[in-house]
């Protein structure tokens, strides 16, 4: 058993001894050869230019900033205590949470409620009914690549719309204003 442990253990050193030992020198990174090396540098000056004209025309194409209030907020929010985020298209529900920090509701992130439930079904806290809640659901279109259309919706328990808007080209925090400033 000696025998055979001393001749794994030799048999890996004899065959490195037997490379080409050559091939692990290290090369000096300085060479005593002169080598010249022409850059042809071409500045192409019109793709610049259109792409500061494709941004001017862009921002001349947007619409102007405006909300459309479909069902304005009538309920006193005052009289729930949470406010559940259930849908997101385009942005994480992290900053979501972000911006309803000052909102005096407190918020549920699904994915901090309850982990598995949401890796089954992410929108599952519209299926939970507490009279106590209000339900945000948010929808993010973009037209064309040049306006942004953010939609919300807020639902009681009883899924009966409080408020729902409609904005073109507004920041999250402008969206969500009436939620956190009410």
């Amino acid at each position: 058993m000696k025998k055979l442990l001393l001749l794994f253990i030799l048999t890996p050193i004899i065959s490195v001894a037997q490379v080409d030992t050559d091939a692990y020198k290290i090369k000096s990174p300085y060479s005593t050869e002169k080598k010249t090396t022409e850059v042809k540098q071409e500045v192409n000056i019109s793709n610049e230019k259109s792409a500061a004209e494709l941004r001017i025309e862009r921002a001349k194409a947007m619409a102007e900033p405006s909300t459309e209030v479909v069902v304005p907020l009538d309920k006193d929010l005052y009289n729930y205590s949470h406010i559940a985020i259930v849908s997101t298209d385009w942005y994480s529900t992290k900053s979501i949470k972000k911006q309803l920090i000052n909102s005096p509701l407190s918020i549920i992130d699904p994915k901090e409620y309850d982990k598995k439930a949401y890796r089954k079904n992410k929108r599952f806290l519209r299926d939970i009914k507490d009279p106590n809640w209000i339900y945000l659901y948010i929808a993010h279109t973009s037209q064309g690549g040049i306006n942004t259309e953010v939609s919300i919706t807020v639902r009681d328990s009883k899924n009966k719309i409080i408020y729902n808007s409609k904005s073109i080209n507004k920041t999250y925090q402008d969206v969500l204003s009436p939620l956190i400033n009410f």
